[in-house]
């Protein structure tokens, strides 16, 4: 892995040279970033991690955003989110955050404090 990767945005048809820095992590040189978007082309998705740890990041921007600011979905949060989709603002996760045997909720991401989290189901369902 590299240290200090960066994400850019890369248009088509046009110069690396001009490639917009979209996302860094200085502080945490040994991150590393995966950026997809969701299949309704309507949000990017991000994951950090270290590779190391038994947690990951994420954050989320909104395509069409002028910054295309990606803002944490879950600060603080320490465990493991993967995606499952989408509907509009709010997204599906399996994690096992507080949660030893995994859990599957959603997350409106215009309201993502957890205390708007609705969980779906436990893995001890």
């Amino acid at each position: 892995m590299l240290p200090h990767m960066r994400v850019y945005f890369h248009k088509i048809g046009q110069s690396e040279e001009d490639d917009q820095l979209i996302y860094e992590s200085p502080d945490r040189p040994k991150l590393s970033h995966s950026v997809s978007k969701t299949e309704d082309g309507q949000y990017l998705k991000m994951s950090s991690s270290t590779g190391a740890e038994n947690f990951n990041k994420v954050s989320i921007a909104k395509v069409g955003d002028p910054k295309l600011e990606f803002k944490p979905l879950f600060p603080g949060k320490k465990g493991e989110f993967h995606f499952i989709h989408n509907i509009g603002s709010k997204f599906f996760y399996v994690t096992n955050y507080q949660a030893p045997y995994k859990k599957i909720f959603s997350v409106d991401v215009n309201y993502p404090a957890e205390e708007n989290w609705k969980v779906l189901l436990t893995g001890d369902e």
